[in-house]
C-alpha cells in the first residue's frame, strides 16, 4: 500500500467534501471514491487530514492540516460544537449538510509541516 502524501490528501479531501456538498449525503463512507482509494492507499479513518497526522503519531486535533480557524472564532479542532464539521455531522436536512460540506471543502489547508 502507498502512503498518502500531503498533496494527495488535500486533493482527496476536496473531492470527498465536494461530493458531500453536491449530494447532501450524511455518510462519508458512501463516497464512491473509497473504492479506488482503498485499493491503493492505507486506511485513513475516513478523513484524509487525520490520516496524515495519525501516521506521524501526532494528535490530529492539535496538528490538523485543515485551517479550521478560518471559519470559526476559536479552536483548531473539527469536533468543537461550533465547527462546520460538527454542524454537518448533526444536520438533519440535506440542504444543511450541503452547506456545511461546501464550507469544509473550501477551507484552506496549512502549508505542509
Amino acid at each position: 500500500m502507498k502512503k498518502l502524501t500531503f498533496k494527495q490528501a488535500e486533493k482527496l479531501h476536496k473531492e470527498l467534501w465536494g461530493w458531500l456538498a453536491k449530494t447532501g449525503d450524511s455518510d462519508k463512507e458512501a463516497w464512491p471514491g473509497w473504492v479506488s482509494y482503498n485499493k491503493v492507499y492505507e486506511n485513513n479513518n475516513n478523513c484524509f487530514a487525520c490520516a496524515l497526522v495519525n501516521r506521524s503519531g501526532r494528535n490530529c486535533h492539535d496538528m490538523c492540516p485543515v485551517n479550521w480557524t478560518k471559519c470559526y472564532d476559536y479552536g483548531d479542532d473539527c469536533l468543537q460544537d461550533d465547527s462546520p464539521f460538527y454542524k454537518w455531522d448533526i444536520a438533519n436536512t440535506e440542504k444543511t449538510r450541503k452547506k456545511y460540506a461546501a464550507i469544509i471543502r473550501d477551507l484552506p489547508w496549512r502549508k505542509k509541516p
